[in-house]
């Protein structure tokens, strides 16, 4: 698995062209001496050029005019960082947050709190790299500068102890076989330390329903986990499984489907008490309850739940069941994903599975990685007059993170 990464070291100076902003620069002539742009240049590129020549050029006056090291100027390599983002530059934005986190640390400290936003952009575009250590790495050092810089009882702190572990229980997947019980491990013990925290919340029962699914699906992924190493690989020295609730253990790991179904229920009551019966958040949670019975492997009180759903549910809901999704249903976060072309059955089965990103996929061992995850997930299927329907090339965002 790729690492590349470009050399984020703040003493380089502001322009932070890599390979793809520069080539994209030098197309459209701005780059100092090259040729203006031919006529026939498309104007998003020109568009684009154009806003990142901007960006660069605000770098060199706002360190010309306050210094290299002044405050301001991190937010600057922030604002930067977020636009190669969205241009897919991930590499030219890691070497930009780097440099936002560098001015942070001078200015605040090494335990300044002003890193946590620039820590969670590296996480994106590593993330969306595919760069799974490096990005496991980040999350530790996220997680030590929150511990450090925020007070105890503020409300970010559980935020980002979830996203952790949600980074974990998708790493699980796509990380080599080694390491994948140490990312249940670790998520596993993020979301105790979130559950610890939740009674400091101003909205302590909306906070504990979100966590009784996270419990949910870390329960989901152990007994998966513990399926396929029954089949397979012994379970390596110093890990176990249970079917308790109880946290048992700092190496035990929970796998009960019976207590998956019991957090969603304590969920879905929790909710009851604070939504009026007609609120999304209370139908989403019992949308939830149906996927897992079918993620579970029971698709018979799964289509009845789905049925009973539709039931209940408005027009704009049932546009939920008009096409296949990957189950669990993902998070209003957003975070990477992979476009994928799937046949799926009408009980949630995948099959014909093609990967139809290329860019930050192309290591063929992180590919085979995606595609095996994707084999092994269970799709809500579509539906038609209450009835679950086959679906065949459906193009979907298969999320890789939660």
């Amino acid at each position: 698995m790729s690492r590349s990464t470009q050399d984020g070291g703040a003493g380089r100076g502001a322009r932070l062209r890599g390979p793809l902003a520069g080539a994209l620069l030098s197309a459209c002539g701005l780059v100092l001496g090259a040729a203006p742009p031919p006529d026939d240049s498309g104007p998003e590129l020109d568009a684009n050029a154009r806003e990142l020549a901007a960006y660069e050029k605000a770098l060199d006056e706002a360190i010309a005019e306050r210094g290299p090291y002044n405050p301001e100027l991190a937010e600057t390599y922030q604002g930067f960082g977020r636009y190669l983002q969205q241009q897919g530059l991930h590499g030219d934005a890691l070497a930009v947050l780097r440099k936002a986190r560098h001015v942070t640390r001078i200015n605040q400290g090494i335990h300044g709190a002003g890193q946590i936003p620039v820590l969670q952009g590296m996480i994106a575009s590593l993330e969306a790299t595919g760069q799974v250590t490096v990005t496991s790495d980040t999350y530790r050092e996220l997680l030590r500068v929150a511990d450090n810089g925020l007070a105890a009882e503020d409300p970010q702190r559980i935020a980002l102890l979830r996203d952790a572990a949600h980074w974990h229980l998708a790493a699980h997947r796509l990380d080599a076989e080694e390491h994948r019980l140490a990312h249940l491990q670790a998520a596993h013990d993020l979301l105790a330390g979130a559950w610890e925290l939740a009674d400091h919340d101003a909205d302590a029962n909306r906070t504990r329903a979100a966590l009784l699914r996270d419990r949910a699906l870390l329960h989901f992924r152990v007994l998966r986990e513990r399926d396929s190493r029954n089949r397979a690989p012994q379970t390596p020295a110093g890990y176990r499984f249970t079917g308790d609730l109880a946290d048992t253990g700092v190496r035990t790991l929970p796998a009960s489907a019976r207590a998956a179904r019991e957090l969603l229920d304590m969920r879905i009551t929790l909710l009851e008490q604070e939504h009026p019966a007609a609120g999304v958040v209370l139908r989403r949670a019992r949308l939830d309850r149906a996927d897992w019975e079918l993620m579970l492997g029971d698709v018979e009180t799964a289509t009845a739940a789905y049925r009973a759903w539709l039931s209940a549910a408005t027009l704009s809901d049932r546009e939920q069941l008009t096409r296949p999704e990957p189950l669990p249903a993902p998070r209003d976060r957003a975070g990477p994903s992979a476009r994928i072309r799937v046949d799926v059955a009408a009980d949630g089965r995948p099959d014909n599975i093609e990967l139809l990103d290329s860019g930050p996929f192309a290591d063929p061992e992180y590919r085979r990685r995606i595609l095996r995850t994707v084999r092994e997930t269970r799709f809500r299927p579509a539906f038609a007059e209450g009835h679950p329907v086959a679906s065949t090339g459906a193009a979907l965002a298969f999320p890789l993170v939660d």
